[in-house]
């Protein structure tokens, strides 16, 4: 039960935060691709809280595409900044992304949440 609302509340925290950081950035519209990163994550969010699995499906799966994307771009432009940009971009959406995914798996498997102590 902890993982679950640890998810939400880490997701939930991470999707109010790239929102509010999208529209407080400067005077710049953002680019499609940010508009796409941003939506990723609250969409992924917002279908966990109700389909654990396909959310944390979606965010795990954003999360690769991101790390696939953010290590060519950063290699190629500005190799310095390589970890600090994976974790900025990878880390919100791995991690609510996995927590989602074991709430989902142990949900499905119930002698994993409860052992049936007339068996031990």
């Amino acid at each position: 039960m902890w993982i679950r609302w640890f998810a939400r509340g880490t997701g939930s925290f991470f999707a109010i935060s790239y929102v509010y950081l999208g529209i407080t950035t400067g005077p710049t519209s953002p680019s499609l691709s940010e508009i796409a990163v941003v939506l990723s994550l609250v969409l992924g969010v917002l279908i966990a809280w109700w389909r654990e699995g396909l959310g944390g499906l979606i965010l795990v799966l954003a999360a690769a595409v991101l790390f696939l994307i953010m290590n060519f771009v950063v290699a190629v432009e500005n190799p310095d900044q390589r970890s600090t940009l994976l974790q900025v971009f990878v880390v919100p959406y791995l991690v609510p992304g996995v927590l989602f995914l074991i709430c989902w798996l142990r949900s499905r498997k119930p002698g994993i949440i409860s052992m049936n102590h007339s068996g031990i």
